[in-house]
């Protein structure tokens, strides 16, 4: 079966429609978990912004660094009072996903349980907007909230997610296509990786798109499928544009 529609990655396509959800393998990125982690318990900053483009993987981030810590989310400045009541007991950390959608009072309530003496830690994301500009600046305006840039990802952690969930070693030249079309952006691969399910490959295409994943060249794949090297290159010339990267071709050898 292809590695498109295997039963695996059929439940990790429904769970892409809602985000990068946790059925995918959290990879890399442990050095900025521990950081925020420590953040948390140390007790010593109001609170962390994440800055960084659209799919970038600031969600998925959060998630994972407040596992075994009391959370509550603010989406509005209605949720300021009971924030408030729940903050005089033990360490809360408030999360505050796609902060620059909060209208000023929202902004300002969040500031107050920053600025309070009760023991909040503001957990925000942020996207970056076009040119680098980073909207809510008052919301790290002082000393008492930090704010770290969500890096892409790297060429080893995309080669470790591709085969955590595709449960095999994709190809070199793969890889580094896939990673120079999506430069590291975690929404992007999940797009690009569940894409042959929607992309109507026929199962020919499929069968030519599994070689070709693992790394096989042209006449590789021709002799293992009883065809002819142009024959393969014009399916794979099929399978790009119908994945919306026909304008990125590896090098066959």
């Amino acid at each position: 079966m292809n590695a498109f529609f295997r039963p695996s990655c059929r439940a990790l396509v429904r769970s892409y429609n809602h985000g990068v959800s946790s059925a995918w393998p959290f990879t890399g990125r442990l050095d900025e978990v521990r950081r925020i982690k420590t953040l948390i318990s140390e007790g010593n900053s109001g609170g962390l912004v994440l800055s960084g483009p659209r799919g970038v993987g600031k969600t998925r981030l959060v998630t994972e660094a407040v596992r075994g810590f009391e959370c509550r989310k603010f989406t509005s400045v209605a949720d300021a009072g009971e924030l408030t009541a729940r903050t005089r007991g033990d360490k809360l950390v408030v999360i505050a996903d796609d902060a620059h959608l909060l209208d000023a009072a929202s902004v300002e309530a969040l500031l107050q349980l920053i600025h309070s003496d009760h023991k909040a830690f503001v957990l925000a994301t942020v996207r970056t907007e076009p040119g680098g500009l980073v909207p809510v600046p008052a919301l790290w305006a002082d000393d008492l909230v930090e704010r770290a840039e969500v890096r892409p990802l790297t060429l080893a952690e995309v080669r470790r997610l591709v085969t955590a969930v595709f449960d095999y070693n994709v190809g070199v030249a793969t890889l580094r296509q896939l990673y120079r079309t999506a430069q590291g952006n975690l929404t992007l691969i999940g797009e690009l990786l569940v894409a042959g399910r929607s992309a109507g490959l026929s199962p020919l295409e499929c069968e030519i798109a599994e070689h070709a994943a693992a790394g096989l060249s042209l006449d590789a794949i021709a002799e293992r499928m009883g065809t002819t090297s142009g024959a393969v290159d014009g399916h794979m010339k099929a399978i790009y544009r119908k994945l919306g990267v026909e304008q990125i071709r590896p090098t066959w050898s």
